[in-house]
């Protein structure tokens, strides 16, 4: 518990209310969480003003790129702001749904087409802006287009972010025609979490060799997202003691070399006993796990014989608390399997293949928590009706996403008023639901259904799925 979950007696109120305006804004310049500083906010009017929106509209922006100038030449303009900047997050242009943006930008009235064409004038106004975030934690950047002009430029600035612990780099740079990008990318140490997705890391040895020396400047580094060659797997050669989360993405290569990098990836994995979050696709159908690893082991996203390999080890069954389980096929092995655990903390269920809706109702009994799962292909021509997966998602009281796309598609094309009624039951059966899977063929995303109650009817809402968006997570 931090001492801002603990509860404050009126007189502690009274003597905070009494302060002057700096100390009160040093105060809330150490509550990094935004339903902190609400709950700060609810207290009184004195500080209602200075946390909305100064504060709370600050701590966790996000914005398209490239483009929103007036995003850029507020903060280098308004240090003040800038430094109430927690979380910084530059991604393409997919749905403006997403944007974070400070009210007084959003509602400035300009609606035009903001220019990505940026000049000299430009980058240095957006090299202002980031100097400004004193006390930036967490960069993302998911797609740069590879303009060296800027990027080199803002790796140059976040450098002077000395509270820094999270970098997240996602498809970009595919331009590469500057190697004083990674020599900028060196200066950044001591992060705790650390995003490497895209062909562009894996591609090229000697960025690759670049990246790992980076690694190893942060040898308390708690996450680790990272795409490889499984030509050349040089990470496994860092030793991160502090690991819990390791999330793999291996890019094309010849059979012979993903099958050897899974032998020496297998050995990392082992090597690291406090890895909690483990994402890994080996290729090798034969890989061979020994008994023991992955000790605290709670999610878990890979193939089907690996998954079902480590949850069969009883010899660390007892110290996991498993809470996200992907992928499963559902047979009678795996059914004994699941009974035998203990399903109190699993929140997340991704199947591979099942044979009969029984089966899933049985999940529903081991797993009583279970706020997301996929189930693919649940609705079957001539044998699962969109009636019966109601009736079994209706058995997760807790279920908030539901993943398949499938059902979407099956009442999607109903008549309106038939579709309608079929959402509300579905809403009414699943009081919790929030979102529904979907496959968008017309431009082969994964996007998602929001599902919001207005008056006696549930409301249906597209956009695009924000876990594929920010691809980090």
């Amino acid at each position: 518990m931090t001492s801002f979950d603990m509860p404050i007696d009126s007189s502690s109120l009274s003597y905070l209310n009494e302060l002057p305006f700096d100390l009160k804004d040093n105060i809330l310049d150490l509550i990094e969480e935004p339903r902190h500083l609400i709950s700060m906010a609810l207290t009184c009017k004195g500080w209602l003003s200075m946390i909305i929106p100064n504060h709370l509209e600050y701590r966790q922006l996000c914005v398209y790129w490239p483009g929103r100038q007036d995003f850029w030449a507020h903060l280098a303009l308004r240090a003040d702001l800038a430094n109430n900047v927690r979380s910084l997050r530059l991604t393409t242009k997919e749905d403006p749904a997403f944007e974070r943006l400070p009210k007084r930008l959003l509602q400035s009235g300009d609606t035009e087409e903001h220019p990505t064409a940026f000049g000299p004038d430009t980058v240095q106004m957006i090299t202002e802006a980031i100097l400004n975030l004193k006390s930036l934690k967490a960069f993302t950047w998911v797609g740069s287009q590879g303009h060296s002009m800027y990027t080199i430029p803002i790796f140059e600035a976040l450098h002077e972010c000395a509270n820094l612990e999270e970098l997240h780099m996602v498809q970009m740079f595919p331009r590469l025609e500057s190697s004083r990008l990674y020599t900028s990318l060196l200066k950044h140490s001591n992060l705790k979490k650390l995003t490497l997705h895209g062909k562009v890391w894996s591609n090229f040895f000697e960025i690759y060799r670049t990246l790992v020396a980076f690694i190893d400047q942060s040898p308390e580094l708690e996450e680790l997202t990272i795409s490889y060659n499984p030509m050349s797997t040089l990470f496994t050669s860092c030793a991160l003691t502090h690991l819990t989360k390791l999330h793999l993405y291996a890019e094309s290569s010849s059979a012979a070399a993903a099958l050897s990098s899974d032998t020496t990836i297998l050995d990392f994995i082992v090597s690291h006993p406090s890895i909690q979050d483990l994402k890994w696709y080996p290729r090798d159908e034969r890989l061979e796990i020994p008994q023991g690893v992955l000790p605290n082991l709670r999610r878990l996203y890979t193939k089907d014989r690996i998954a079902k390999i480590l949850l069969n080890d009883m010899s660390v069954a007892g110290s996991r608390k498993m809470e996200v389980i992907s992928q499963i096929s559902l047979g009678p092995n795996t059914v004994n399997l699941l009974q035998n655990m203990d399903g109190t903390n699993i929140q997340e269920l991704h199947l591979w293949r099942f044979e009969d809706l029984e089966q899933i109702d049985g999940i529903s009994g081991l797993f009583p928590n279970i706020k997301t799962i996929d189930i693919p292909n649940i609705i079957q021509a001539g044998r699962n009706t969109v009636d019966d997966c109601i009736e079994t998602l209706s058995r997760f009281p807790l279920l908030e996403r539901f993943l398949d796309s499938s059902l979407w598609l099956a009442m999607h094309t109903m008549p309106q008023d038939f579709k309608q009624d079929t959402i509300n039951r579905l809403g009414a059966a699943c009081p919790n639901l929030r979102s529904l899977g979907h496959w968008k063929v017309t431009n082969r995303k994964p996007w998602e259904i929001v599902l919001r109650r207005e008056g006696g009817e549930v409301k249906c809402i597209e956009r695009l799925d924000p876990d594929d968006i920010h691809l980090y997570k």
